[in-house]
């Protein structure tokens, strides 16, 4: 069964199990009439006292800076119109189902998540296009509500799968789908689509967090999706403390060049706190934890020692490489000297039209696996994808992504030290002997943060790889070694479905 028979189960299943209150889908079925008759409005919000007194609050707290206190729903109306007020009550209106059973850490880590993801959208739009962001607020609260419905539909498997993936710094939405099929916010957009909530909300929801994909909707369609992106990933670092995602923020942010980075610190600076009153208005209980400036903080210095270590492994490298020279010189002149015939200089690079055959990689790659086996020693097989690769060939022409390739694959065997493998359309193979999967994970991650280093200053390009390594570390007789490759071209799939520029990796026992 593939992703998407999986994903129409779990749809079917939680259109039937979840449904909107009553009073939501009233207010939902009066705001889609031409005209709105704000009586009938104020009347069917009057049936749930809860939720009213909920929107109350909210609307008179400080995140939505009214010059005066509101009194009652035909007030808010008046001050606030219908829309916003609309798109309160579908937020605050979640099936009571949704929740039931679910242990207390896991509630409070999703409210943390979803208020945290909610403020910074409604603040990182404000901030770029100056306007209301009431709709991206929304958008931010229910982009995550997959996750509970996959939770109460798988049970325990999810819920320790999620957790696991948190300790260890994973990428949740890569990893469902290569679990799955698909993400949670796909399953989110999928069943907000069936409570008919709006269609802007929806494809927002469910678009897909990659930089290009978005800005090819043009203004003003990116405008939610583009929010959403840099939401989301500013919530995996202040929440989730996955570190990894701080230079995915970084490249986001260059890509969509709206927005500075010194702009998202003057967002974090205010959103904890945002995030509590938040929290009290809606009688969430949310445990204190590290300030997000100082996470944000933690980021930026992970990032910057990344940075300092990646640049005295360059030098080492660049002095080896002179040394090498110097001694490949001394090599030719002794045999010159001996009359001896020159060695064929070895070039750097497979060339573009000499490509190495499906038959010649799979026959290296079994090869390595027999070593692996008789020396008793781990191997890795670590595939390379320049992201975005069609849109490279797009700006920049053929010929001049064929000299880049070929430059990345030196570049590539430099920073490895070790023989690059190019298959063709900016895809590298890399056989790592005596690699187990911490160093080759190690080596991925160097490799990809060299690329971006080596890339920054050729015409402001932004270029980057994505990794996917498997490894094996005692192969037995008749092991198959297209299972190596295959399960790196899984994790690759998983690196690119992130976002790219990232590294992930599976072992096969």
């Amino acid at each position: 069964m593939n992703g998407s028979s999986i994903l129409h189960q779990f749809v079917e299943q939680a259109q039937h199990l979840y449904s909107l209150p009553a009073v939501a889908v009233e207010v939902l079925a009066l705001t889609q009439q031409e005209s709105v008759d704000l009586q009938s409005l104020k009347t069917a919000l009057e049936k749930d006292p809860a939720l009213t007194a909920k929107i109350l609050r909210v609307v008179n707290s400080s995140l939505f800076g009214l010059s005066r206190q509101v009194g009652d729903l035909k007030q808010a109306l008046a001050m606030l119109g219908v829309k916003p007020l609309k798109l309160l009550v579908l937020g605050f209106s979640l099936p009571p189902q949704i929740f039931s059973g679910l242990e207390e850490s896991t509630l409070e880590h999703y409210w943390r998540r979803s208020l945290t993801k909610a403020i910074a959208c409604r603040d990182i739009y404000e901030k770029i296009w100056k306007g209301s962001g009431d709709e991206a607020f929304i958008a931010g609260l229910l982009q995550g509500i997959g996750m509970l419905v996959l939770i109460q539909d798988l049970g325990e498997s999810y819920a320790t799968f999620w957790e696991k993936v948190r300790a260890d710094g994973g990428d949740l939405l890569s990893l469902e789908v290569l679990s799955l099929g698909f993400d949670h916010q796909v399953l989110s957009a999928r069943l907000l689509e069936s409570w008919q909530l709006p269609a802007t909300l929806v494809a927002a929801v469910g678009a897909r967090s990659e930089s290009l994909s978005i800005l090819a909707l043009g203004d003003p369609a990116l405008r939610l999706p583009l929010t959403l992106h840099l939401a989301e990933l500013l919530t995996a670092v202040l929440v989730d403390r996955r570190m990894g995602a701080f230079p995915e923020l970084e490249y986001a942010i260059a890509s969509y060049d709206r927005l500075a980075l010194t702009e998202m610190e003057g967002i974090v600076a205010g959103l904890e706190e945002k995030v509590d009153q938040l929290a009290e208005v809606l009688t969430v209980r949310l445990s204190n934890g590290c300030s997000y400036i100082e996470v944000l903080s933690q980021a930026q210095q992970a990032l910057t020692d990344a940075a300092s270590d990646q640049a005295q492994e360059t030098a080492v490298l660049k002095e080896l490489a002179q040394l090498q020279h110097e001694v490949q010189s001394n090599v030719a002149k002794v045999r010159q000297m001996r009359s001896a015939p020159p060695a064929a200089p070895v070039s750097p690079a497979c060339p573009l039209s000499e490509l190495p055959s499906e038959q010649s990689i799979l026959g290296r790659l079994e090869a390595a696996v027999v070593r692996s086996r008789q020396e008793r020693e781990p191997l890795s097989v670590l595939l390379f994808q320049i992201d975005r690769f069609d849109d490279l060939v797009l700006r920049f022409g053929l010929a001049a992504t064929k000299r880049t390739v070929s430059l990345l694959t030196t570049e590539l065997g430099r920073l490895a030290d070790m023989e690059v493998i190019h298959e063709g359309d900016g895809r590298y193979l890399l056989l790592a002997n005596d690699y187990d999967r911490p160093e080759a994970v190690a080596l991925g991650r160097r490799l990809t943060q060299g690329v971006c280093q080596w890339a920054s200053p050729r015409g402001g390009a932004i270029l980057t790889v994505s990794c996917g390594l498997a490894c094996v570390t005692a192969p037995p007789r008749n092991f198959p070694a297209q299972d190596l490759l295959e399960s790196a071209e899984r994790c690759l799939y998983g690196a690119q479905a992130a976002g790219g520029n990232t590294v992930k990796s599976i072992e096969i026992f």
